[in-house]
């Protein structure tokens, strides 16, 4: 009477030579559950849960019982195996997810196996690509090991994940992706051609991104390719026409391709935006306009519409402009 720790043995002994397997779990269970929540031992628990489990490997109740006896006994080896072995028969995929996560930090924080680790938050996203924190950490296993190579691997995994899924948060995500791609690739992987292209798409994802432009000019230039880089520095002044970093890069190109005076044009502008440094303003007092009166010649009359007149310029708009403006002027 009371005696909860013989009854625990007792049942133990009986489930022993017992040879019904039924019987014999359920005995074990039983066993399990007094020595735990009666006697307080949580040692002779784990020996009852132990044996039950290999009457009944996937039995989910033993499991969780083992995952939390193991934990407070601070046994990782053999809670990371009983996790492994829950997530393989845990229902629903979200129960699933949450156990396989569980098993992931073990891995790495109290295993310090973290290729293993990230490996298994691999499995969290392929479950749920929108897991919260799964993929950051992920990255920052491999920036600990300083294995870049797989963390573009990681990546372009996410990557394909997100491929059929579409909202605001989700694209917000795959740019996200893209852009940290490319950054990679340009930084630690010296991929340059492969950057461009991670770039590149992130502007499609996200047009008003400057820096992703910038990204790309940037590597268009080391590539050689001073036409694209231009070209593409232009689009981001078309999208922020006030932004001064963009004109000073647009003139730094057009120097390196010999282009000075395109360059003077874009410096003039920069001083209008009062953002021009020392030096641009020392070119343009160095190499001023010459003056209309110094020109010499005059430009023939079929040489406007080539050398001068905008090929936009609406032409019967302007001739009727002309018509009036002396009349207006009076």
């Amino acid at each position: 009477r009371g005696d909860f720790a013989r009854a625990a043995e007792t049942k133990q002994k009986l489930a022993r030579a017992e040879e019904r397997a039924d019987a014999k779990f359920r005995l074990f269970v039983e066993a399990a559950e007094l020595w735990s929540s009666r006697v307080r031992n949580l040692d002779k628990a784990i020996v009852a849960l132990e044996e039950a489990r290999d009457i009944k490997p996937d039995d989910p109740w033993v499991l969780h019982s083992l995952v939390g006896a193991y934990g407070d006994r601070q046994q990782w080896h053999k809670l990371a195996a009983t996790l492994r072995a829950l997530a393989a028969v845990e229902e629903p995929e979200e129960r699933r997810t949450k156990t396989l996560y569980a098993l992931a930090k073990l891995t790495w924080k109290k295993l310090r196996e973290p290729t293993t680790a990230g490996q298994i938050f691999e499995e969290v996203l392929d479950l749920d690509p929108r897991h919260p924190t799964a993929f950051e950490r992920v990255v920052a296993i491999h920036l600990e090991v300083g294995d870049f190579r797989a963390l573009a691997g990681a990546y372009r995994r996410m990557i394909l994940r997100l491929r059929e899924l579409s909202s605001p948060e989700v694209d917000e995500l795959k740019h996200s992706l893209f852009h940290e791609l490319g950054c990679v690739l340009r930084d630690h992987l010296q991929q340059p051609k492969s950057a461009l292209e991670a770039f590149a798409v992130a502007v499609q994802l996200k047009p008003e991104a400057d820096d992703d432009r910038r990204h790309m000019a940037e590597l268009q230039a080391s590539l050689g390719d001073m036409p694209q880089a231009i070209a593409t520095t232009r689009e981001r002044i078309t999208r922020q026409p006030l932004a001064g970093s963009a004109y000073r890069e647009l003139a730094e190109l057009l120097f390196r391709q010999g282009d000075y005076d395109r360059a003077y044009t874009v410096l003039d502008v920069l001083t209008h935006l009062g953002e021009a440094g020392e030096q641009h303003q020392r070119f343009l007092y160095d190499y001023p306009p010459m003056p209309l009166t110094d020109i010499p010649g005059t430009l023939a009359h079929a040489a406007w519409p080539s050398h001068v007149l905008h090929p936009k310029l609406d032409r019967v708009l302007t001739a009727l402009f002309r018509a009036v403006v002396g009349a207006v002027r009076r």
